[in-house]
């Protein structure tokens, strides 16, 4: 009787020893292919302005993907590594976030584990309030080697290899609508919101971004050229709220 009773408690620790490991195994596999997922393929961002109105509201959740970000480097000295961590095209006309500063403060786990909670939540509950992200969405017109620049609030572009000026609607890879009103009488032309910008010449991983909302939101009218470093990410879609679903 004893002996069965050894025996039986002995068979119970190995089961829990072995079940115990299961689930180990289990949610670091998770962990990783969440980390994976979040620093190399999509995360998600929350909007949290009205500068890209009508297209995207307050509240809007969106997937972005690093794959997007340009290469920095000359073409011929690509690696197999860099045309695979930038696979995905950035279009002209396309919504991009743009990292306005970095918080370095956060520890990189801390940063993976609070976008992991963001993202079960929509953006509604964050792990790490002392932390915040400090990103904005534009869109992208102008790009290394364009001439750009704007009147009554259109983007006039001369692509590097051509020898004319387009508006940016023919270049644009989509189609989209920009918020805009009549500027007062007298209105200096050398205020950031202005419909009025200087053609400006875009040198090597210089970009220039513009927001949808041309009258309340600031852009490259302020900003300038920005550099490519500054490029987190493509805007692919829009997952909440379900009823607005939408690719880009």
């Amino acid at each position: 009787m004893t002996e069965t009773v050894i025996d039986y408690s002995f068979m119970l620790k190995q089961k829990r020893r072995a079940m115990f490991f299961k689930y180990s195994v289990f949610v670091i596999v998770v962990l990783t292919v969440l980390i994976v997922l979040h620093n190399f393929i999509l995360f998600s961002v929350g909007i949290a302005s009205e500068s890209m109105q009508p297209t995207l509201a307050t509240g809007d959740v969106v997937f972005v993907t690093p794959l997007a970000k340009p290469y920095g480097g000359k073409p011929e000295n690509r690696s197999v590594l860099d045309r695979l961590v930038h696979c995905v095209s950035l279009n002209r006309g396309d919504l991009v976030l743009l990292n306005a500063g970095d918080d370095t403060r956060a520890p990189k786990y801390k940063k993976v584990a609070n976008k992991i909670v963001r993202f079960i939540t929509f953006q509604r509950l964050s792990l790490f309030s002392t932390y915040s992200d400090d990103y904005c969405v534009r869109r992208i017109l102008g790009f290394p080697g364009d001439t750009v620049y704007m009147k009554d609030f259109v983007v006039y572009i001369k692509p590097a290899d051509e020898n004319h000026f387009l508006t940016e609607y023919e270049l644009s890879s989509g189609r989209y609508d920009v918020i805009t009103e009549k500027l007062p009488d007298k209105w200096d032309n050398g205020v950031g919101f202005s419909g009025e910008l200087e053609p400006v010449v875009l040198g090597n991983n210089q970009y220039m971004f513009f927001s949808d909302d041309r009258y309340h939101c600031s852009d490259s009218r302020l900003w300038g050229r920005v550099d490519a470093d500054c490029i987190s990410g493509k805007i692919v879609l829009r997952y909440w709220p379900f009823m607005s679903f939408s690719l880009f």
